[in-house]
């Protein structure tokens, strides 16, 4: 299934709550290898994100960085470039009725949409 990494990044608390809600076990598990290699791209992306910061940033520690304001444009343009990249992932969804015990909020459900199936 195709995302945009900003997807990933949005969803990511959401991500979590269902990886850590009381679920049938089968659902728990077929969820934690479609949410592992969701983190695996958010790795990725955060690499990347860290690596524009350094690029248009400075520092005085070597620790933490700021972007200067002369280079926000181009950093914010090459933000956004990064949150637009598609990656594919092999997910399998599930049924609203294997998570209604979630204790899901609309927000989370929006975030979740890709990751629940039609019944």
């Amino acid at each position: 299934m195709e995302f945009e990494l900003r997807e990933l990044v949005v969803g990511k608390e959401s991500f979590n709550k269902l990886l850590n809600a009381d679920l049938p076990v089968k659902v728990s598990y077929r969820l934690s290898k479609t949410i592992k290699k969701i983190e695996e791209e958010l790795k990725h992306f955060d690499v990347n994100r860290i690596e524009l910061i350094k690029k248009y940033g400075e520092t005085e520690d070597n620790i933490h960085y700021t972007v200067k304001k002369e280079n926000m444009e181009s950093y914010v343009k090459d933000m956004e470039e990064l949150f637009t990249e598609k990656v594919d992932i092999n997910v399998t969804q599930v049924t609203l009725t294997e998570i209604e015990n979630a204790k899901l909020s609309s927000v989370d459900m929006s975030n979740l949409s890709k990751l629940i199936k039609e019944e």
